[in-house]
């Protein structure tokens, strides 16, 4: 393949699932949407499921395919041959469900246990789209971004839950408040979610009655109260009262491990995580809901939910992964080194042109436009005006 240095704009799709804005989206990335269905997501990368596409000789390629002609070329020789992220940005109106990413093994041997089982890849049961972990991150673009991560200290839970009369419910959370434990949570959240119908029915009376009896609604019980009106027959909606519930400030982020439990509300972020559709939904939604996981996949710790501060300029602080994430804010101008690894970057709120001089090459970029830099592609000039977001695959 040549090694001219090459810059590839890309094309993104839009995912419109029922959660999402219908106007966000649009206005960020200056497009119409006439029928005003939802606007969910803006996928960019090389997901097969739902892949970018860009432009390579002159012929519209997807970008999975572009990469698979030359991957050392486009992503240097610690990635295969797939970009080992996923860029997105989200526009959630509505809750989102209660669900987990499995870690890499689990991911691995459920690719493969539904391949067996011949269940095809948009089957609404089938789980495991990929064999890749799904480790996260969100930033809060919008200042009203909302979502439950992790498990709360187990003596507020329990302090909590104890203070709702309902002789059904204190039965199921007897042990886990003799014996406060991952275990012992572990037991109370699978006898919850997999109770009998009658007896979720009981559970969800008593907390609307104690609901009404409260003479302020707490954050807590102003989601419980959000996510009933969603979903009234799910008894999912008492995650607020068990999980940690975080309003995170804009600008800052919100790392997300494979493994943990969790569900964005309200607000508009962006988002890079492992290249994986790997989703295990446990309530809160109309899709499958595979509680047969529950005890494998989600890990039952007591843990403050990580939060990155505001990072400007520079990458976010985050543990080992495949990727890293930039926010540029300054209109300013500065130089890629000719040694980079693959990224996106997504231009926000005004332009960006970038150059090499040497090849004279020039790409110019407006508000709600994308394009793929490879691996070591040289020394490119970069000016912008507003704000970028970077992905970058981790080195």
């Amino acid at each position: 393949m040549t090694n001219q240095k090459v810059l590839y704009p890309l094309t993104n799709p839009i995912k419109s699932y029922a959660w999402g804005h219908r106007d966000t989206l649009p206005a960020l990335l200056h497009y119409n949407n006439p029928n005003k269905s939802p606007q969910a997501e803006l996928w960019m990368g090389a997901h097969p499921q739902s892949p970018s596409t860009t432009i390579h000789q002159d012929q519209s390629i997807p970008l999975p395919d572009l990469l698979a002609l030359d991957p050392t070329h486009f992503l240097g020789d610690n990635h295969g041959t797939s970009l080992p992220f996923l860029f997105k940005i989200l526009a959630i109106k509505d809750p989102l469900s209660l669900q987990v990413h499995p870690e890499k093994a689990l991911a691995e041997a459920g690719f493969i246990q539904e391949n067996l089982q011949h269940i095809p890849l948009d089957d609404a049961k089938r789980t495991y789209k990929d064999s890749n972990d799904k480790t996260e991150m969100l930033y809060a673009y919008s200042d009203d971004v909302w979502a439950l991560v992790g498990f709360r200290p187990y003596a507020d839970t329990i302090s909590d839950l104890q203070a709702i009369a309902s002789p059904t419910l204190q039965t199921l959370l007897l042990p886990f408040s003799q014996n406060p434990s991952p275990h012992t949570l572990e037991q109370f959240l699978v006898a919850l979610l997999t109770a009998e119908a009658s007896h979720k029915n009981q559970i969800l009376h008593d907390i609307l009655i104690h609901k009404a009896s409260l003479p302020i609604l707490n954050d807590r019980w102003q989601w419980l109260s959000t996510l009933h009106q969603h979903y009234p027959q799910d008894i999912a909606i008492l995650a607020p009262l068990y999980m940690n519930l975080l309003h995170l400030p804009k600008g800052d982020a919100l790392f997300v491990p494979s493994g943990t439990l969790h569900a964005y509300l309200q607000g508009t972020g962006i988002e890079i995580m492992a290249a994986s559709d790997n989703v295990v939904r446990f309530g809160l939604t109309e899709k499958y809901v595979d509680l047969a996981s529950l005890s494998r996949v989600v890990t039952f710790d007591a843990q403050k939910p990580h939060i990155l501060p505001a990072s400007h300029n520079q990458p976010f602080s985050t543990p080992p992964c495949s990727f890293t994430f930039t926010h540029m804010t300054k209109d300013q101008s500065y130089t890629l080194p000719a040694n980079n690894p693959a990224q996106i970057i997504l231009v926000l709120n005004g332009s960006a042109t970038i150059t090499n001089p040497i090849l004279h090459i020039s790409y110019a970029l407006n508000a709600g436009q994308s394009i793929f830099i490879p691996y070591n592609a040289g020394s490119y000039h970069i000016e912008h005006h507003g704000e970028l977001f970077i992905a970058t695959t981790y080195t």
